[in-house]
């Protein structure tokens, strides 16, 4: 059996927990022996906690949660007693030290009574203990689950929470917060991750179209929205104190760790969302939301917290201060952020679909039992997303979508443009600026020029629509309680803030438009000189091919010359040379005829004489014909 245990010493409201509570009672009254452990301020009638005026029940999910007492009735209760806990408390002083010595300490009387709990529960039901659901790790139960081979699903919320985003927790059986094993499972989920198809990891953009609720959508595009601060600091709760007892951290040093790396006027400090802090000269952050808050800023300081994930799923650098979750993944050097961050989409990926969870699958069963089968970290990761792509109503075609328009495809899949409106709700004003912005792309495209600041236009477009569309609503309430003077004059001054802020986006974006206007005149001086340059390389390329055609024509000529001169010398050189053989042959009979005559006089006198003109003739023949 698998039975959720409810249990959490620190300070702050009674069953603080009471929405999770009911959920696990829903779930076990399906059992055929659904058990709950938990504290005695839960195991109360609905009826008599709204008799006693109690705030637990009076949270909107505590007043529509379905729950009847028919199912409540179904489950056995096994209570904490407050007494088991009394001496405990006596010697440590406080709840939050009573606490933090759970967390890291045995207390045996605490350890009988489970051993005593798990025997019964095993002798009434006939089962096992197969595993514990808790929120909080306690060194005494993990001992003595360890010993029973029970298994632990330690759980917390995640990043993605509503409003803003889809509810999602996560699930881990390694250990709670900084005990928790993301790395060790991210690191075997890279060893398997040639396993995983190509297109289903997504991106931060792609798992923002995905994880964002439909009245947050438009927040997609703050990926590309450019920093104002160098450094946020997200403060943390309390909370964080008691389940790092150890670490003597506390807010203010993470403001001085921001203090010490850079200028006072580039820090932005965001604390928990209705309390009260000081930021020691900082600028306090007034968002609504923690995204807004971390696209404002280049990098995120935190103790430990989700806000760390956030800041890498938004593209911003984050340091951990404190052994977390993600401070493996995170810069290691205040002084040196750019050099030394590591980006991993391997891990925002896994974070979303693996490591998260939906809600929903905390109170599940089926889901339950079959992460205690231990399935692979990519068969988790791979139900996950297509939970999701069900939830959402997409199909699984989308992810074979080119990846630069994926984003967009997800997008539109849920009813939405990518501005993250809904297609079928008009806006006039969006549809003119978005018209606009799709004609100076198209344009820019066409001159051959990148777009790189598109995304941050969008996404300055998009909130120039939204106010304007807000302050539109906001004027038509003014015009119906016109007779509320007191109001009135509150909300007209909201209004005239609105309206310096919106003709601050409206200067900025003509500032914009005669940036670009201005470069659009350089690029035409530069089309201009370009052409010119055209025009006088085509002028010179013509005068150089009439010299060659001259050249040509000249060389044409001398080869003619050349080759008459040559054959005339041939054929003169020829008649010499038959002359010359003529002559040696009639020189050769003169000599043969006359060699033994006895008119020696005759010889001396004359042939001689003959024979030296011949010989010179022939070697100036000779001599002739080499030249």
């Amino acid at each position: 059996m698998i039975i959720p245990f409810i249990f959490d010493p620190a300070p702050g409201n009674k069953a603080r927990w009471l929405y999770e509570f009911l959920e696990f009672v829903k779930m076990q009254s399906k059992e055929s022996f659904g058990t709950v452990i938990a504290q005695e301020e839960y195991i109360c009638p609905l009826s008599e906690w709204k008799k006693q005026g109690r705030e637990e029940v009076e949270g909107e999910l505590i007043v529509s949660h379905s729950i009847t007492q028919q199912e409540m009735d179904r489950v056995r209760f096994c209570v904490l007693p407050e007494k088991l806990f009394e001496p405990l408390f006596l010697q440590t002083g406080s709840l939050s030290n009573m606490t933090a010595f759970l967390v890291k300490q045995r207390y045996i009387p605490w350890e009988e009574w489970l051993e005593a709990t798990f025997s019964e529960l095993q002798r009434n039901s006939g089962e096992r203990v197969e595993a514990l659901i808790m929120f909080r790790q306690f060194h005494s139960v993990d001992i003595i689950a360890k010993k029973h081979n029970v298994t632990i699903f330690y759980y917390d919320a995640g990043a993605f929470r509503g409003p803003v985003y889809r509810n999602t927790i996560y699930l881990d059986t390694y250990g709670f917060f900084t005990n928790c094993g993301l790395e060790q499972r991210f690191r075997t989920f890279c060893e398997y991750k040639k396993e995983l198809q190509p297109e289903r990891l997504l991106s931060a953009k792609e798992i923002l179209a995905l994880m964002l609720e439909p009245a947050h959508k438009n927040k997609v595009n703050l990926v590309e929205l450019s920093p104002e601060y160098q450094c946020g600091v997200a403060l943390q709760s309390g909370i964080a104190d008691l389940m790092l007892p150890e670490s003597h951290t506390r807010n203010e040093d993470l403001i001085a760790m921001a203090v010490r790396n850079f200028p006072l006027e580039s820090i932005l400090t965001r604390g928990v969302p209705g309390s009260t802090f000081d930021t020691f000269g900082t600028r306090p952050d007034s968002s609504e939301f923690a995204c807004d808050f971390i696209a404002k800023c280049e990098c995120i300081i935190t103790r430990a917290s989700n806000m760390a994930y956030e800041a890498l799923l938004y593209g911003r650098q984050m340091y951990c201060a404190e052994k977390g979750l993600y401070q493996f993944k995170g810069m290691h050097d205040l002084n040196y952020p750019k050099s030394s961050v590591e980006s991993d989409a391997w891990l925002v990926a896994f974070v979303a679909m693996g490591f998260y969870v939906p809600r929903e699958f905390l109170y599940d069963m089926q889901y339950l039992r079959w992460r205690i089968e231990a399935p692979s970290e990519i068969e988790i990761y791979n139900k996950n997303l297509d939970y999701y792509l069900v939830c959402r109503g997409i199909s699984q075609k989308v992810l074979a979508e080119p990846p630069k328009t994926r984003w967009s495809a997800i997008l539109y899949e849920q009813g939405f443009d990518p501005f993250g409106y809904p297609t079928q709700q008009s806006r006039n004003v969006n549809d003119i600026l978005a018209s606009l912005m799709r004609d100076f792309i198209e344009e820019q495209k066409k001159a051959g020029r990148d777009i790189e600041f598109q995304g941050r236009f969008y996404y300055m477009l998009q909130q120039t629509a939204a106010m304007w569309y807000a302050n539109d609503i906001l004027w038509k309430e003014i015009q119906k309680i016109k007779s509320w003077s007191d109001s009135l004059n509150e909300r007209l001054r909201i209004a005239n803030q609105q309206s310096l802020d919106l003709e601050q986006l409206f200067q900025k974006k003509n500032q914009t438009i005669q940036d670009m206007e201005q470069r659009i005149a350089e690029k035409d001086q530069w089309i201009q000189k370009l052409e010119t340059q055209v025009v006088e390389k085509d002028r010179w390329q013509k005068k150089l091919e009439g010299d060659i055609q001259e050249q040509k024509s000249g060389i044409a000529e001398e080869r003619k010359a050349w080759a008459s001169e040559k054959k005339e010398f041939i054929q003169e050189n020829e008649c010499l040379k038959t002359k010359i053989v003529e002559q040696k042959k009639c020189l050769w009979e003169l000599e043969k005829n006359f060699k033994k005559s006895p008119v020696t006089i005759f010889r001396k006198k004359t042939i001689a004489p003959l024979s030296a003109e011949l010989e010179e003739k022939i070697n100036h023949g000779e001599k002739k014909g080499d030249e």
